[in-house]
């Protein structure tokens, strides 16, 4: 018995060595063909800046062009943002309660107060948005609270280049006391009056224009005071609840993210993500996985769309919470819809989307390549690139057609020229 046990841990330690060695073997095939791949990307665009994006679905235009259509807005030309709310007939006549509202309460406030939620980056500078103002914490006997945006007029009059900075663009939020406030109401005679009395907001043609910004405000109630504190708004706390968006905000830069929180409605368009496998490490058609994420307005709910597979390799698309993989519906080794005169409306899956957050791009793709298993998560700012947003009007790249620039992905055109040496 005491020899049999021996022979056993003897097999079980030798099994557990090789198990190990040839995880080590494969882990280090995986960071040399991305490092590979990484060295090819620079020589074929150059170093990537630190505060390059690779979300480009809400840039129409070359990257290169931006400064251009800066400088090129005449008067009557300018770009102004979307700032509505509904009519006072609508208000009243729209039947709709938002329940989660109330069922979310608990939750909303607890995150928006813990310690432990981060503080991220305000996701919302162009965008498409329905924010629903709907809890406050004051700390003051009469607080208002302000959300806006607000950007620089340029007027040539009599020969003089006149600054008018518009800041008409927000809502106020009053809150009464160190309590929380709502503006949700049980009450069936206030509660469309209430729940409709939120901002269609789109900032989405925005960008390049002169002093655009957010911001937030706030004001405690003084008899000899009237003045409006206002501060860039630049951090919030973003959370999902029950599938709904929160974000918490900090009107008067005292740390405390419980000054406003609203649900956003996230309107702006389609994302499109572009992903290169790593099957080959010195081609760049980001064509080998191309897939949408759009709202269905009938389910109310985001789906994932599949458009193109132009590698052989299987793979994974996680969106949120929900996956799909590409063997359980097609042949691995065959390529679908990157030949010319592809199908620009063809899918190959859809499927409900569960906790996306558009503005997070919660979106990883995992390739089983032949040097091992790749984990490709949509990267941040500076990093390279496996994986690449853009607006849904933009057209993917043949096959074996390599993007020629990093702006190209901003350009709705398919203006790809340069074929790939097979």
């Amino acid at each position: 018995m005491t020899a049999m046990l021996s022979v056993s841990a003897a097999f079980v330690s030798c099994s557990d060595k090789e198990v190990f060695n040839q995880a080590a073997v494969e882990q280090a095939k995986v960071v040399e063909a991305e490092k590979q791949y990484k060295e090819n990307f620079v020589k074929r665009f150059g170093e990537v800046a630190s505060d390059q994006t690779w979300d480009f679905s809400q840039v129409n235009y070359r990257m290169a062009e931006q400064a251009a259509r800066t400088r090129g807005l005449l008067d009557n030309l300018l770009p102004t943002p979307t700032w509505k709310t509904l009519t006072i007939p609508e208000r009243v006549l729209t039947e709709t309660y938002y329940n989660h509202v109330n069922t979310d309460f608990e939750q909303v406030t607890q995150l928006a107060e813990s310690a432990d939620m981060p503080v991220v980056d305000w996701p919302y500078n162009y965008a498409q948005v329905n924010l629903h103002p709907f809890y406050t914490h004051g700390t003051d006997l009469l607080n208002f609270y302000f959300l806006g945006v607000k950007y620089i007029y340029r007027h040539n009059y009599l020969f003089f280049d006149v600054e008018i900075p518009i800041t008409d663009n927000a809502f106020c939020f009053k809150s009464v006391g160190n309590k929380w406030e709502t503006i949700v109401a049980n009450s069936s005679l206030r509660t469309n009056w209430n729940m409709n009395s939120y901002a269609q907001v789109n900032t989405s043609n925005m960008q390049g224009v002169e002093g655009f910004q957010w911001f937030v405000a706030s004001r405690e109630y003084d008899w000899f005071d009237s003045d409006y504190n206002y501060e860039t708004l630049e951090k919030c706390k973003l959370f999902t609840v029950n599938n709904h968006t929160y974000v918490a905000l900090d009107c008067n830069k005292d740390g405390v993210y419980t000054d406003l929180i609203c649900w956003v409605e996230d309107c702006s368009p389609a994302k499109r993500y572009m992903v290169e496998d790593l099957g080959s490490k010195d081609d760049f058609d980001f064509n080998d996985i191309v897939f949408d994420v759009v709202w269905n307005d009938a389910k109310k709910k985001y789906q994932c769309v599949v458009r193109a597979m132009g590698g052989t390799l299987d793979f994974t698309i996680k969106v949120a919470n929900t996956t799909w993989t590409k063997s359980t519906d097609y042949d691995i080794t065959t390529m679908y819809n990157t030949s010319a005169g592809y199908d620009l409306t063809a899918e190959y899956a859809r499927f409900d989307v569960e906790g996306w957050v558009p503005e997070l791009n919660d979106v990883t793709v995992t390739v089983k390549g032949n040097d091992g298993t790749f984990v490709l998560p949509f990267p941040k700012n500076g990093e390279i690139p496996y994986m690449v947003c853009t607006n849904i009007a933009k057209e993917w790249s043949k096959e074996r057609i390599n993007v020629n620039t990093i702006g190209w992905f901003g350009s709705v055109q398919n203006d790809c020229e340069i074929e790939i040496k097979k």
